[in-house]
């Protein structure tokens, strides 16, 4: 049998960062008489039957009948895990099996422990937690160097209005934005559509809905400026008022850093009356491109 040769142990990587998690979270819930195994890798089919045996088994030792679902790629990711005799093939899932010939074993062994502890009510050391390596991160992207507005204008201000329309239509804003990696707003929304109700301005929708759709672009690459298109396809059953996009984001200067910015257009009615009128179906960024678009395009400066 011919032997695998080792190209890179990750193990041994500790260098800007560890090549594989130091701290695995594992997982198990019940509901009634089904158990979710929630579990950081991905196992082959014979080492996932082998964990949902064992789970059962020890649900069985404390007089629980339990139904096994495995919930693979589960918080962390601690690459493949097979088998014993699966690992001596060394074949791909095995030669993925990053933490040797008895990875199975040991989540076998874990996940007996989590099972009896819950079904006796009893708590388990929480275990130290992963480590933070958001500080450590290479990252083969460029930076933004600079943001600018055109002159005579401010960020977040609207320069495309939006325009009255009726539910099953689409309504599109422009505003003058900065760029969005300055900050990806994970926990927040870039845009919002907005509805005025008792006397103030309720949200409705962000850039996550379905209905909504963001489209930025660099307007011009040697000063930095870009806009970002907004577009909501107004649902059926929107109801009918007053409505008005919202955008906000972060600009990025050389010196400064980054700062934040927000704006919004002006009101538009969402309406029957508004159906017969001569509306844009679609509103695509790419027509509003300037022609040094296409030059920044092949040089990647518009990233």
């Amino acid at each position: 049998m011919h032997q695998s040769q080792y190209f890179w142990t990750p193990g041994s990587t500790r260098s800007p960062s560890p090549g594989t998690p130091l701290v695995w979270t594992h997982r198990y819930s019940e509901l009634a008489t089904f158990a979710m195994v929630a579990v950081p890798g991905e196992f082959t089919t014979m080492a996932g039957r082998r964990l949902r045996e064992s789970v059962a088994r020890a649900a069985a030792e404390e007089g629980e009948e339990m139904n096994v679902v495995i919930a693979g790629l589960s918080n962390t990711y601690t690459h493949y895990i097979t088998t014993h005799e699966e690992y001596q093939k060394q074949r791909y899932e095995a030669a993925s099996t990053i933490y040797g010939p008895h990875t199975l074993s040991a989540y076998l062994q874990q996940y007996e422990v989590l099972v009896q502890a819950m079904l006796k009510g009893e708590d388990l050391p929480k275990g130290p937690p992963p480590p933070n390596l958001s500080d450590q991160e290479i990252s083969f992207v460029p930076g933004v160097v600079m943001d600018n507005h055109p002159a005579g204008s401010q960020f977040g201000d609207c320069v495309q209005q939006p325009l009255d329309a009726a539910p099953g239509q689409r309504v599109t804003a422009s505003f003058v934005s900065g760029h969005l990696r300055n900050n990806l707003m994970l926990e927040d929304t870039f845009m919002t559509v907005e509805r005025f109700e008792n006397d103030d301005w309720v949200v409705v929708a962000g850039d996550s809905d379905w209905e909504t759709l963001l489209e930025w672009h660099r307007t011009n690459v040697i000063l930095g400026e870009s806009e970002v298109t907004l577009s909501w396809d107004i649902p059926s059953d929107a109801v009918e008022g007053v409505y008005r996009f919202g955008h906000k984001g972060y600009y990025h200067t050389i010196i400064r850093g980054n700062f934040f910015y927000e704006g919004w257009s002006n009101e538009f009615t969402v309406g029957e009356n508004a159906r017969n009128m001569k509306l844009p179906l679609k509103n695509d960024a790419t027509l509003a491109r300037k022609p040094w678009d296409s030059i920044s395009t092949f040089f990647g400066l518009n990233m």
